[in-house]
């Protein structure tokens, strides 16, 4: 299983493995792209070019499903091919501690 916060499993969603601060940037520029690529996410990608932090895109976005979605299904891919003997499940914790996602 993969837990996190969004911005982590963001981090994990854009290929890297190490998710501290220090040892890997958050390309909100990848997300916008995403967002761009498909039409039920288009209207979010602005928000993404424009936003300083993923929590922002999250936060403004009202936890849309679409983009939690995204994100997650592509974190999932991810650490699928990191460890493809391993059955994969993510599970997005919100910023109050809520389940946003389990899948």
């Amino acid at each position: 299983m993969v837990a996190g916060q969004f911005a982590k499993l963001l981090k994990i969603a854009c290929g890297h493995e190490q998710t501290h601060v220090s040892s890997s940037q958050l390309d909100l520029g990848t997300l916008a792209q995403w967002l761009s690529d498909n039409p039920s996410t288009l209207a979010l990608a602005e928000r993404a070019r424009s936003a300083n932090t993923a929590r922002q895109v999250l936060d403004e976005s009202g936890n849309d499903p679409a983009l939690i979605r995204l994100v997650c299904g592509r974190a999932a891919l991810v650490a699928r091919q990191l460890a493809p003997e391993t059955e994969t499940k993510v599970l997005l914790a919100g910023y109050g501690g809520e389940v946003l996602y389990f899948g």
